[in-house]
């Protein structure tokens, strides 16, 4: 298996201020919080290969290689895997390795990229690029 796709890191775990990437949004903070106009919230997403032919991917457990071939599992990533529908046939094997999956709060099925809850590829191609970023061509997404 081998996927192409987003991988989107939650906003309570970070903050972009002024350019800069930083960890750590409390919970009850809001975007008013924090500098003023200076800080935005979204997801820190960025460009993965889920695949299980990877030496890190142990009994063909899917991992997450990102744009400059690092492989995490899913205790290393806070955050969830964004699929297209086309990908959908996989959702079973990434959740069943321990991998999180966006859902649609009223539904509960997982919310596919171009599917009927959102079409989010306009979002990814268009949000702030992050240039200090962990994580290698990663945008500020509002989604």
């Amino acid at each position: 298996m081998e996927i192409e796709t987003y991988f989107c890191q939650y906003e309570t775990d970070h903050r972009f201020v002024n350019g800069e990437y930083r960890h750590e949004i409390p919970r009850h903070k809001t975007i008013n919080d924090y500098d003023k106009g200076h800080s935005e919230t979204g997801c820190v997403t960025f460009p993965i290969v889920v695949t299980t032919d990877h030496a890190q991917s142990s009994h063909g457990q899917p991992v997450v290689l990102d744009s400059d071939g690092r492989a995490y599992g899913p205790a290393d990533l806070s955050g969830h895997i964004q699929l297209y529908q086309r990908q959908a046939g996989h959702i079973d094997k990434i959740e069943s390795a321990g991998w999180e999956l966006p859902r649609n709060m009223e539904s509960g099925e997982v919310a596919l990229l171009d599917g009927d809850d959102y079409d989010a590829t306009d979002n990814i191609e268009n949000g702030q690029p992050i240039p200090n970023a962990p994580f290698p061509n990663a945008r500020l997404v509002a989604f």
